[in-house]
């Protein structure tokens, strides 16, 4: 499939989903299944979203790197073709994060979703562009460009961004995760015709980004709310901002809890409403922290007054 194909092929709903773990924290394999299952019978295929394996969300950070390839490898075998299949590869490391995408190209996966390299404080933009280059001359599938300055700490430039897509052919999408709302709207106004562009900031900012003209959103909650949050892409793609608006309105007290516990406890959130919900998603890995009794009462009175429970 040419690039440019695949470019048109990445809109929707980008859920970036979450990995399950059993009780003794180890990779619960069928419930991974189970849950790409789910999403798929609730309308996340082809043409209304993308799966997004192993990024921030999937907890990659506390995995090693052949339980990082094992989930690439289920997520792509499991969703057989009915959805594009991204598998994050981020890494301070480039021969690293070429080792990771070289595998997810192995086994069929569609593209990788990659962040600029981290660890020291803010690369410069010559490395992060070789960092994309040498990625981009290893694979022969789609990249999607993760501009998230809070891991990071680096904002990536419109100009940095135009040399990349300029240079590396398979750069296919961006998941653009600025705040600035000036500096996001100017990044999607100029490169939003070369690649698809993905509001990062998922619902907090829906439907605000597809008024701007995004195609697509980044999305946790759509682990356990895929009807809805396909609804969300539908109803945007028609100009009906106002039934945006209402989803929007109906997640909000579930995104400020979101906001009152530090970024990593999203995770947890994320994965308790699961578990609250039923669905396989158990503990977190250090260094995540369960939610408090306090907290987790708090989020299932917030489930019950949005008709979840």
């Amino acid at each position: 499939m040419s690039f440019e194909k695949l470019k048109r092929r990445v809109v929707g709903v980008n859920v970036v989903v979450i990995t399950p773990f059993k009780e003794d924290k180890t990779l619960d394999e069928e419930g991974l299944r189970e849950n790409l299952r789910f999403m798929m019978d609730n309308g996340l295929v082809e043409g209304n979203g993308v799966f997004i394996i192993g990024g921030s969300t999937g907890e990659l950070f506390s995995m090693k790197v052949e339980e990082r390839k094992r989930i690439f490898k289920i997520a792509v075998d499991e969703v057989n073709g009915k959805a594009p299949v991204f598998c994050g590869c981020n890494h301070s490391g480039t021969d690293i994060v070429i080792e990771l995408a070289r595998f997810a190209e192995d086994v069929g996966a569609d593209g990788v979703m990659v962040t600029p390299p981290y660890y020291w404080t803010a690369p410069d933009d010559e490395t992060v562009f070789r960092h994309y280059k040498a990625l981009g001359e290893k694979i022969n599938i789609g990249i999607m460009i993760y501009n998230n300055p809070f891991i990071v700490n680096k904002d990536l430039s419109v100009e940095l961004v135009k040399r990349m897509i300029a240079e590396i052919p398979n750069l296919v999408a961006i998941k653009e995760c600025s705040i600035d709302l000036l500096k996001f709207e100017r990044m999607l106004r100029e490169v939003g015709d070369k690649i698809s562009f993905i509001n990062g900031n998922g619902e907090f900012i829906e439907p605000y980004a597809y008024m701007m003209g995004s195609v697509g959103y980044i999305s946790g909650i759509a682990n356990f709310m895929p009807k809805e949050a396909v609804e969300l892409h539908k109803n945007c793609l028609k100009g009906d901002y106002e039934k945006g608006k209402q989803y929007h309105l109906r997640l909000a007290p579930y995104l400020d809890f979101l906001l009152s516990v530090t970024s990593g406890n999203a995770i947890t959130v994320l994965k308790e409403t699961m578990n609250i919900l039923g669905r396989p998603a158990g503990p977190v890995r250090p260094p995540l922290i369960p939610l408090t009794s306090e907290q987790r009462e708090t989020l299932k009175n917030i489930l019950k007054k949005m008709g979840l429970l």
